[in-house]
C-alpha cells in the first residue's frame, strides 16, 4: 500500500497530468480541483487529497477543504473532510483507516466533517477519533411532488421505477400547480424589494460582518465570492466522460448560486441572502438578517420558489425554521431534518467554551 499526498499547490499540475487523464476512477473533478486551488483560505502546502495505491492502482482517496475557525478573535486553520472513497475491490484491507490516520497527521488533528453518508459514518465510528461538535436542527419543506428524486435517493433499488414515479409526480403536480397559482398571485401583489448581486462587494460585506460575532467560520467577501465563482457542480444535461469516472456529483441538470440584497421599508437594507439551487431543490447556504425581518426573508424565498417552480426547500437557520412553522406558506408538507458535525476528539477541547453558531453553507455544504 502506497499513500500519496496531493497538496493545494500541486492540484493544477495533477489535473493536467497524463496520470489523471488515464485514471479509471478520478479522485476529484477538474472544476472541483481548480476551485480548491482558488480557495482564499488555503495555503499552498496544505493537503487537498490523500490517495492510496495498491500495485499502482488507485484504491482510495480522501479529500480536504482548508478553512479557518475563529475562537473569539483568533483564527485557526483546519481541514474539512469533503469526501472519502474506497474501491469495492479493496474494502476490508484497512485503506480507510490508513487514509484517515495520514490525513489527521497532515492536519495535526484539526479535522472536522459533516454531510456524510451512512457508509462514511460507519467508517468514522470505527476509526474512533471523532465526536459531535454540534447538531443543527433544520426543516425540509415540500411545495411540489418530486417522488422520482426523493424515493430513489433513499432506496437505490427504486431507480428502475423512475419513469413511473415521474408519471405520478406529473399527476400530483397538476393539483399543486393549480394550488400554487393562487399563492403566486398573492405574492405578486406583495412582492418584496430585492437586488441580485454578481459578487459580494464592500458595503454588502460590512452588513454581513455585523452579524458574525458568534460565528465559528465568519466567511467574508473573498470566501463567498470564491464560492459564487468557482462551483463544484456544473449545470449540464448529462454526465460527461470525466463525471462517469468520479464517484461524487460533478454535474446536475441545474446548479446555480443566487446572491441578493433584500430591502425593507424606506429602502432599508434588511438581508443578504445566497441561494443554492440544485435541480428543483433550494438551499440557503448563507443568510444574514435580524429576527424582526424573518417574515420578509421568508417571502423572498417563497417568491423565488414559486417563480422557478422549485419542489423543496432545506434550511437549518434557526430563525427561518421557526418562521416556516409560524407563518402561512404554500408548503404542503414539512418535516424536521438534522445535520451532524463531527470533529477530532483531540481538537474539540479548545472549542468547549466558545459559541458554535454555523451557517448552512459552512464546510463544503454550499458546494454540493
Amino acid at each position: 500500500m502506497e499513500i500519496r499526498i496531493i497538496r493545494i499547490k500541486e492540484l493544477p499540475d495533477f489535473l493536467n497530468s497524463e496520470e489523471y487523464r488515464n485514471m479509471p476512477e478520478i479522485p476529484i473533478s477538474r472544476h472541483r480541483g481548480l476551485s480548491h486551488a482558488y480557495n482564499p483560505r488555503a495555503k499552498p502546502e496544505e493537503a487537498a487529497l490523500v490517495l492510496v495505491y495498491i500495485d499502482t492502482q488507485l484504491m482510495g482517496y480522501l479529500g480536504f477543504v482548508p478553512d479557518t475557525i475563529y475562537l473569539e478573535e483568533a483564527g485557526i486553520n483546519l481541514g474539512w473532510m469533503s469526501c472519502i472513497w474506497v474501491s469495492p475491490d479493496a474494502r476490508g484491507k484497512g485503506i480507510a483507516k490508513a487514509m484517515l490516520k495520514r490525513g489527521f497527521e497532515e492536519w495535526e488533528n484539526r479535522v472536522i466533517v459533516t454531510e456524510f453518508t451512512e457508509i462514511a459514518k460507519n467508517i468514522y465510528e470505527r476509526y474512533g477519533d471523532f465526536m459531535d461538535l454540534t447538531i443543527s436542527n433544520g426543516i425540509r419543506a415540500y411545495m411540489r411532488a418530486n417522488l422520482a428524486y426523493l424515493l430513489p435517493a433513499k432506496r437505490p433499488s427504486l431507480h428502475k421505477l423512475k419513469p413511473l414515479l415521474r408519471l405520478i409526480d406529473g399527476v400530483l403536480n397538476l393539483f399543486h400547480d393549480f394550488r400554487l397559482r393562487i399563492y403566486q398571485i398573492n405574492y405578486r401583489k406583495h412582492q418584496p424589494t430585492y437586488e441580485y448581486l454578481s459578487e459580494i462587494d464592500g458595503p454588502t460585506e460590512a452588513f454581513i460582518r455585523s452579524f458574525q460575532k458568534e460565528e465559528l467560520f465568519r466567511r467574508g467577501a473573498s470566501e463567498l465570492n470564491w464560492m459564487l465563482h468557482h462551483p463544484w457542480v456544473l449545470s449540464a444535461p448529462a454526465k460527461d466522460e470525466p463525471a462517469q469516472r468520479y464517484y461524487f456529483t460533478s454535474v446536475a441538470n441545474r446548479f446555480d448560486f443566487l446572491a441578493m440584497r433584500v430591502y425593507g421599508p424606506e429602502n432599508r437594507l434588511a438581508a443578504v441572502l445566497i441561494f443554492a439551487i440544485r435541480d428543483t431543490h433550494l438551499k440557503l447556504p448563507y443568510a444574514y438578517f435580524s429576527e424582526a425581518d424573518s417574515e420578509l426573508v421568508l417571502k423572498v424565498i417563497l417568491h423565488h420558489m414559486l417563480q422557478m417552480r422549485l419542489d423543496m426547500l432545506t434550511v437549518y437557520h434557526p430563525v427561518l425554521t421557526q418562521a416556516i412553522r409560524q407563518y402561512s406558506t404554500p408548503f404542503y408538507l414539512t418535516r424536521p431534518f438534522s445535520r451532524h458535525y463531527l470533529i477530532s476528539t483531540r481538537f474539540e477541547a479548545g472549542l468547549r467554551t466558545h459559541a458554535r453558531t454555523l451557517q448552512d453553507g459552512d464546510g463544503d455544504c454550499a458546494f454540493t
